[in-house]
């Protein structure tokens, strides 16, 4: 009985070795790129939301009109990118915050566990971008 428990132990242990350690990680490797790569894989983040979304989506909890109103206003914050707009910047991290229009697309449209990955990364990769 001990054995078992003290095998348990230990592998929970290392699952929170791993975790700690992919995390770190992630966040070493967006502290090692460039403003322009940061920039980049922001637009990929942004490709990333617009790929979840569509002329069916449902915008109705949001103030998004349709898809063309979101397609824009996507295409305003990578402008915003490019400008080095820190206004900008920050509206889009409201964006991705847990009342963010971003957030209840992804709910109200059924891609939320994909939306929690694409925010993980936008989240360190905004922390590179206003410290850089």
């Amino acid at each position: 009985m001990g054995i078992g428990w003290l095998l348990t132990a230990l592998a929970i242990g290392f699952i929170f070795v791993i975790l700690q350690n992919k995390r770190q990680l992630q966040q070493s490797f967006y502290k090692d790129l460039n403003l322009t790569q940061i920039e980049n894989e922001l637009f990929k983040i942004l490709d990333d939301i617009l790929y979840h979304v569509s002329s069916t989506s449902d915008f109705s909890n949001t103030d998004f009109e349709n898809f063309e109103a979101f397609d824009e206003e996507i295409a305003k914050y990578k402008a915003g990118i490019i400008d080095n707009n820190p206004m900008r910047m920050e509206f889009l991290n409201d964006e991705f915050s847990a009342s963010g229009r971003f957030k209840i697309i992804s709910d109200t449209n059924g891609w939320t566990k994909e939306f929690a990955v694409i925010n993980k990364r936008f989240t360190a990769l905004y922390h590179a971008y206003i410290n850089y």
